[in-house]
């Protein structure tokens, strides 16, 4: 998860202070108070509920895809304000930049003027008001990031518009005229530009929203910085292992009050389930050697860590390579039986790099390069030199063997040629 570089961190002994200053419960005078835990269902107990439109998901927060989708609001829960104030938390997974009038808008009360839009215009890094028709952009005291949660707080006191973002004031309060609201629809996630209900693909919050309170009063600065104290918690765990509940990866959010009646905190938690790794490893041991105590041939399962920690299975297949067997004695008579004198084993196991055969006078008769094991004119000498036969009689020769543990061996001794 990313976390906006200005989020307040909300530490117990911190938030409390907080709390004592505003001197009052955050609730007080809450009109209609959203948590979308699974539902629309207005939590302050006045019964305005709300409406999916579209395919708006809602889980444990509020998505809105696109410009299909959004939530309906009952308007009875501003109709007539004079002063209110709006707080929520809001993610903008995706920020609108092209086509005419591009905004992430976050709520909407429609009119035949638009009495009343609140959102996010990226290209300029401002919160933008209409009220009555009349728009108002505040510029904000950092740039807004996507897929990064954030607290926001719209404030209308009398005739002025302010605006707190993760409880830090912009410092501006602008003019949006002294009009009570008068509202035709009340909608969460788009701008309706029309009385159909047109929504424009560039004015979708293309986002998420959480804990949307909407108050007949005026949110004061110790307020606003209660209601968006936050902490944010990375974790790792291991397939198999739950944390807070949560056995996949992903972003959760929860929240906790401090003291009674006080603004609740919001816990991010982003949270990596590594998973078990199963793998299958071969391993061909040479004579004698061991695998972690282990020399037998055979399938063994171990249990393993990987660098986060988490198990690993690992299923072990141990081989063992064969030693090479050179005969005594050969006949090259063309008979087909016993006519080349070479290395014998197992396929694969080893390769004779180097195959050298003297007569008994020392003289080379026959050098081979990388032969495999087994009998035929491939795999070692046919008892002749330049293409003649060689005398009978005994020839010692020299090997170097290269087997597939890794391993090289020089092997020595004598064949016997007969006919």
């Amino acid at each position: 998860m990313k976390v906006a570089p200005n989020l307040f961190i909300c530490l117990f002994s911190l938030c409390s202070m907080f709390v004592v200053s505003a001197q009052s419960s955050c609730d007080s005078l809450l009109v209609a108070f959203y948590d979308f835990q699974g539902n629309l269902h207005d939590q302050s107990g006045n019964g305005f509920d709300g409406f999916a439109l579209g395919n708006a998901v809602v889980t444990d927060r509020l998505e809105i895809i696109g410009n299909t989708s959004a939530v309906l609001l009952p308007t009875h829960i501003l109709q007539g304000a004079q002063n209110f104030s709006v707080s929520c938390r809001v993610r903008f997974d995706h920020f609108q930049t092209t086509g005419d009038a591009p905004i992430n808008v976050i709520i909407n009360g429609y009119s035949d003027n638009n009495a009343f839009v609140l959102g996010y215009r990226k290209l300029a890094n401002i919160i933008h008001l209409t009220f009555d028709g009349i728009g108002t952009d505040l510029p904000l005291p950092f740039e807004l990031q996507e897929e990064t949660w954030y607290c926001l707080v719209f404030v209308r006191n009398g005739g002025l518009g302010s605006i707190y973002m993760d409880g830090i004031s912009t410092g501006v309060s602008s003019p949006i005229g002294p009009n009570p609201v008068s509202l035709d629809v009340l909608l969460l996630g788009q701008d309706q530009g029309c009385p159909a209900g047109c929504f424009a693909d560039n004015q979708s919050l293309a986002g998420q929203l959480d804990n949307l309170r909407i108050f007949q009063r005026v949110l004061s600065a110790e307020d606003a910085l209660a209601l968006c104290g936050t902490t944010v918690q990375s974790a790792s765990i291991c397939e198999g292992e739950v944390l807070d509940g949560h056995l996949q990866s992903g972003q959760f959010i929860s929240y906790s009050n401090l003291i009674d009646e006080a603004c609740e905190t919001m816990h991010l938690l982003d949270l990596t389930v590594h998973p078990v790794k199963d793998t299958t490893v071969s391993i061909t041991l040479c004579n004698n050697e061991l695998f972690n105590g282990m020399g037998e041939q055979g399938t063994y399962k171990l249990t393993l860590q990987t660098t986060n920690g988490c198990d690993s299975i690992v299923h072990l297949r141990l081989q063992k390579s064969s030693l090479p067997y050179f005969p005594t004695a050969f006949s090259p008579n063309g008979d087909g039986i016993n006519d080349y004198f070479g290395a014998l084993g197992e396929d694969g196991d080893f390769t004779v790099a180097t195959f050298k055969i003297f007569d008994r006078w020392g003289s080379l008769c026959y050098e081979g390069i990388d032969l495999p094991s087994g009998t035929g004119p491939q795999y070692g000498w046919d008892g002749t030199l330049k293409g003649k036969p060689c005398e009978i009689g005994v020839y010692t020769w020299t090997a170097v063997v290269e087997f597939s543990c890794g391993r090289s061996v020089v092997f020595g001794g004598e064949i016997t040629l007969t006919r």
